[in-house]
């Protein structure tokens, strides 16, 4: 019973990152139909289980999330369009309850299934940038106009492909490799076994390499921001540091940083001409 109920997380998860979640689900309306009953039923059925057994778990969030809910239901009453309110709140409603249901997995010890479809997902996203990158070079004709590749042409390539097969838009590969990445590096610092340390820490790198050739200027920065705050809170937990520099001197550091990186970033995005696509 639970293998099945692990390769039932594996598959919701997969219909959730490349179809559900997907821009199938903007440009589909057969799949959106499905996607707003299935998931509704689904987590539905979760939350009355839940409600029967003792109630929502227990997390530091509850609250804020509860004050958003309550937020977004009152601006969708006194709406001018009630209905389009009420259909565009369904979506952060559903991501809400999924974080309930995540918290409830991992109060419930199964935090390795989920950490297992993340590997999954995230090699399978490597492994299909990889057969675009590998288009791109050896003319195999995966992608629109990859029928001829750069290894058959004498001169370099005059810039890397904008990478986005995995998820059909590089802006959306981008936002599901970032925090991704922040992830892989604590999962491996946080892991006993060597062979487990070293395979995260190549997941980290390969989906960084993926992040970097989306050229999405919002997950570079989001992922530079979030691995910035994370090496900080791990340097200023160092006994060494602590003894020699003060943590807030650290954070405040790297704070600086952040937006000293940010403010490079907006230069270089208002000193560019704006191309559609570009985020």
């Amino acid at each position: 019973m639970r293998r099945l109920s692990r390769l039932g997380f594996i598959f919701l998860a997969f219909y959730l990152v490349f179809i559900g979640g997907s821009v199938y689900f903007v440009f589909f309306f057969p799949i959106r139909v499905f996607h707003h009953i299935f998931i509704t039923l689904l987590l539905g059925l979760w939350f009355i289980s839940r409600i029967r057994n003792g109630g929502l778990p227990s997390t530091a969030l509850n609250y804020p999330l509860y004050a958003a809910i309550i937020v977004w239901i009152l601006t969708g009453v006194t709406s001018s369009v009630p209905r389009l309110a009420f259909e565009n709140m369904w979506l952060p409603i559903v991501h809400a309850v999924f974080f309930f249901a995540i918290a409830d997995l991992f109060q419930r010890g199964r935090q390795r299934m989920v950490f297992d479809a993340i590997f999954i997902l995230s090699a399978l996203v490597i492994f299909i940038t990889g057969l675009e990158i590998a288009s791109w070079w050896f003319g195999l004709g995966i992608t629109p106009n990859t029928q001829i590749g750069w290894s058959q042409i004498p001169l370099a390539p005059p810039s890397l492909p904008r990478v986005s097969l995995a998820m059909s838009v590089s802006t959306l590969l981008a936002g599901f490799t970032a925090p991704l990445i922040t992830l892989a590096l604590g999962w491996s610092l946080t892991t006993h076994r060597g062979d487990y340390r070293l395979a995260l820490r190549l997941l980290g790198a390969l989906l960084l390499i993926v992040l970097l050739m989306t050229n999405s200027r919002g997950g570079i920065l989001s992922a530079t921001a979030a691995i910035g705050t994370f090496l900080a809170i791990r340097l200023a937990q160092h006994p060494q540091v602590k003894q020699r520099i003060k943590p807030q001197f650290i954070l405040t550091g790297v704070v600086l940083a952040i937006f000293t990186i940010i403010g490079f970033l907006l230069w270089n995005t208002l000193r560019a001409p704006l191309r559609s696509g570009d985020v």
